[in-house]
């Protein structure tokens, strides 16, 4: 799909909301309708922007697992530092994995031991 953002640009959470046509502020998987709209990943917290590190949240999982379903591309945008989000290209879910070894090894590599899910992304534009 293509998109309205461009490429290493910063963007508002605002902008973004506006960009994608709704959902949440307050969270990194906006959603509308049943549909994930974007990714608004924190670096510290995944591994950006190719890993998508899922936490234990009930409603973080069915977002997570509404992502795994959908098939299509979405924005994704990186914070730079608060109030800015890098856009860095249109992705989707390459595959994803709630094994336990690779769990483990997420959860030690981003010192996340709640994580329940990885998502492996893939760019298909930008």
């Amino acid at each position: 799909m293509k998109s309205i953002f461009t490429p290493g640009t910063a963007y508002t959470r605002q902008q973004i909301r506006q960009g994608v046509g709704g959902g949440s502020l307050q969270t990194y998987l906006p959603r509308l309708n049943g549909r994930v709209l974007c990714a608004c990943l924190n670096g510290p917290m995944n591994l950006v922007p190719d890993v998508i590190c899922v936490g234990k949240r009930p409603n973080t999982i069915k977002t997570a697992e509404m992502l795994c379903q959908q098939g299509d591309d979405l924005p994704v945008f990186v914070k730079e530092v608060a109030g800015r989000w890098i856009y860095q290209g249109q992705y989707k879910v390459k595959n994803w994995s709630d094994d336990i070894e690779t769990l483990i090894y997420y959860r030690q590599k981003t010192q996340r031991p709640e994580l329940t899910r990885i998502i492996f992304m893939e760019k298909v534009s930008d």
